[in-house]
């Protein structure tokens, strides 16, 4: 993604960003989190895994912040 973004092309930084946020999804929210069987409608998977995509960046550094907050207390 950086050479993409230095070398001024654009598709080639998005693909390179959805593909992060699809592999992230892939590996580290299946491990991560465990659906409630009462919460695990298509609905708010859908909206979970869609927004863990797009905002990776955000999405996963709050989630690791909360995972260590939990452990440390």
């Amino acid at each position: 993604m950086v050479a993409a973004s230095l070398a001024k092309w654009p598709l080639l930084f998005f693909i390179g960003y959805i593909g992060a946020g699809v592999f992230l999804n892939r590996t580290v929210l299946r491990n991560l989190i465990q659906w409630h069987p009462m919460y695990n409608t298509l609905d708010n998977v859908f909206k979970a895994k869609v927004i863990h995509v797009i905002f990776w960046p955000l999405t996963y550094f709050a989630l690791i912040l909360k995972i260590a907050v939990v452990r440390a207390i």
